[in-house]
């Protein structure tokens, strides 16, 4: 299990399954793993929920431009 993934699951106390499938989709870069770490955490839940992926992608689309 990689830092990032240990890092969620004990930072957010959720299980590692859930903590590699977030960082797989974070892909290792750091303000995503900031954004989904916060929305997780102001949730208050303990795994990916689709609205949470949604505003995810809301956060990165505003916030971050995508490379091609």
């Amino acid at each position: 299990m990689c830092s990032v993934a240990r890092s969620y699951e004990s930072l957010l106390g959720i299980s590692q399954e859930e903590a590699v499938g977030i960082a797989r989709m974070t892909k290792g870069y750091a303000y995503a793993y900031q954004v989904m770490g916060y929305l997780m955490f102001d949730s208050g839940r303990k795994s990916m929920a689709s609205d949470l992926v949604s505003q995810f992608d809301q956060y990165m689309s505003e916030c971050v431009y995508e490379k091609h």
